[in-house]
């Protein structure tokens, strides 16, 4: 199992206004299985937009890259190791976007809570479901996670857009894919 260390957020008041100083730059990630399917965490009651669905994601903590971070943030709240399928089964990485983000956004508005949102991806294929669950998060960060089709997404009441980036993941995995054909 791949170690992490994780800084606790830490935040200051000025003026009576909260500055988080570890979450300045937020990391989102959508993985996608056989693509049919995304996997998407339910966020748990001590989290902002509570109840709500949205991709994997966190922040940047110190010393950690956009791709370090990525990988953290799906371990901690799917239970999925993506470094483990990387190094051991490339052969099952379709496409990725997992070393360089595939979008960047740095508009506060659009972020909500931070002012730079770094945008990672990857395809997995499997025969087999990979195994997800939320027993590496903290209590209350995460109610539940699963595997979903495409066409169900516009059954779930989605956190900061993320049903619109899955969408928009995927238009760009397919463009990139039929470019290289």
């Amino acid at each position: 199992m791949t170690k992490f260390n994780n800084k606790p957020n830490e935040s200051i008041t000025h003026k009576g206004e909260t500055r988080w100083l570890s979450r300045s730059l937020a990391v989102v990630v959508t993985v996608i299985l056989n693509r049919e399917k995304v996997l998407i965490v339910k966020r748990g009651q001590n989290m902002t937009q509570a109840s709500k669905w949205c991709n994997p994601c966190g922040y940047l903590d110190w010393n950690e890259s956009g791709t370090q971070c990525a990988i953290r943030e799906v371990w901690e709240e799917t239970g999925l190791d993506l470094s483990k399928i990387i190094d051991e089964n490339p052969e099952k990485v379709s496409f990725e976007s997992m070393f360089n983000p595939w979008d960047i956004v740095t508009n506060p508005t659009l972020n909500h809570n931070q002012d730079v949102a770094l945008y990672y991806g990857i395809c997995i294929n499997s025969e087999e479901e990979p195994e997800i669950h939320n027993k590496n998060c903290e209590e209350g960060e995460i109610d539940e996670v699963k595997w979903v089709k495409f066409d169900e997404l516009k059954d779930y009441d989605f956190a900061y857009n993320h049903d619109k980036r899955i969408i928009k993941y995927s238009t760009y995995v397919n463009d990139d894919l039929q470019n290289k054909l």
